[in-house]
């Protein structure tokens, strides 16, 4: 009886020998455990445009290296020297741009070179960015990023062309500001000693007096008087002032304001509501600058 042959005898260019080899080349390979839909996604968009995962276990592809800012493409040196590399990186950065292109057609190639550039031409970071957010999102990201290059970069054309330091602007800034402050004290000091045209209301009845209340000489203590006598009818020291109330409804409240002193209030009423508004800001300012003891 004759023998058959086993499998292990069939010669390679057998049918069995290369049935076999198919069923071994399309056994599909299991996917691991530890990989999410995010990346499966995105391994997906990388074999459909034909990229490898080449990355070098930073998440940058080898083969496609490129350090650049918003705008600008700086090629490193490869081991080619010449003005080849410069093409060549260029080349490749074009080209992992319209590969993003072909997977996002409503992001353009203008827009992905630019996100490259931001990434260090790293692809698999840029589509996962895409991915995980939208195309909306990243070119939002995009124009905010160009937006603070650009503000940067004026800042420091202007530093330069003026010849101050950002220590220079600094000190020239509160320079500005301190020559300001006195500029103001200046002026609440000259509306104080000048003094505010008003009615004063009387405590006991509706009656009113015009009077002309004012700030003394060393800012510790007002006073008002009548408009045709020289003498100060009450002074009251400045510390004594507790409140300032506006609007208060003895008289229209536009025109009224009233001090609060720790004795009795001082109701007064003014002919306008900017004459008001001055007087209530003038001493406003005095009572802060004598509490912070400025004025001793």
């Amino acid at each position: 009886m004759q023998r058959k042959p086993s499998p292990s005898h069939l010669s390679p260019s057998s049918p069995g020998h290369r049935m076999r080899g198919l069923k071994s080349k399309s056994k599909p390979t299991p996917t691991s455990p530890g990989r999410n839909t995010t990346q499966i996604d995105r391994d997906h968009q990388l074999n459909a445009i034909g990229v490898a995962d080449s990355s070098n276990g930073n998440g940058i592809v080898q083969s496609d290296r490129i350090n650049g800012s918003v705008g600008t493409v700086h090629p490193t040196h490869s081991k080619s020297k010449g003005s080849n590399s410069s093409s060549q990186a260029s080349s490749a950065f074009i080209s992992n741009a319209r590969k993003i292109n072909e997977v996002y057609p409503d992001f353009s190639v203008e827009e992905a070179e630019t996100l490259l550039q931001m990434h260090n031409n790293d692809i698999q970071k840029c589509l996962t960015m895409i991915l995980e957010n939208s195309v909306t999102f990243v070119r939002k990201y995009i124009a905010e990023a160009h937006a603070r290059a650009v503000v940067q970069s004026l800042v420091v054309k202007d530093s330069t062309q003026s010849g101050f330091t950002p220590v220079d602007d600094q000190n020239a800034g509160k320079k500005i500001a301190d020559e300001e402050k006195k500029a103001y004290e200046a002026k609440m000091k000259r509306a104080l000693q000048k003094g505010f045209l008003c009615y004063k209301h009387a405590l006991s009845s509706s009656k009113r007096q015009r009077r002309y209340i004012y700030v003394t000489s060393d800012f510790k203590h007002f006073a008002w008087r009548a408009l045709t006598k020289s003498k100060d009818a009450k002074t009251f020291a400045v510390s004594d002032i507790q409140r300032i109330e506006n609007g208060v409804s003895f008289a229209d409240d536009r025109l009224t304001v009233s001090l609060q002193l720790t004795t009795r209030p001082v109701n007064l009423e003014f002919e306008d509501q900017g004459t008001r508004d001055a007087f209530v800001e003038a001493f406003t300012w005095l009572l802060k600058a004598t509490l912070d003891g400025h004025l001793s």
